[in-house]
């Protein structure tokens, strides 16, 4: 679960999470630990506040077919955070990399 990282990119305490999604910062604490599992309620409220899918946020997304690593998914996950005008700004970021690439 990519959950301490999503965390960690907003700068957010494991107490205010925690307050947002209606649990415990010990809770919390355990899960981005892997010393225990948050229930599918809490994965629900956890996937909505950081605005991705359940599967995304447990690392499974749409790798069935297609194997992303884990870099590529936190890479996402923070690409799914920005907004609309730095999602264009990075876009056009990653072409001028291409360009200078081919050349």
């Amino acid at each position: 679960m990519i959950l301490k990282s999503l965390r960690e990119d907003r700068h957010i305490t494991q107490k205010y999470l925690a307050s947002q999604i209606g649990t415990t910062n010990h809770n919390i604490e355990k899960w981005e630990n892997g010393k225990a599992e948050p229930s599918i309620e809490n994965l629900i409220k956890l996937a909505n506040y950081f605005g991705i899918t359940v599967d995304e946020l447990i690392g499974h997304g749409e790798a069935s077919n297609n194997p992303v690593s884990k870099e590529e998914q936190e890479l996402l996950a923070r690409y799914k955070m920005l907004d609309n005008s730095q999602k264009k700004s990075l876009r056009q970021f990653i072409v001028l990399l291409e360009r200078k690439h081919v050349k």
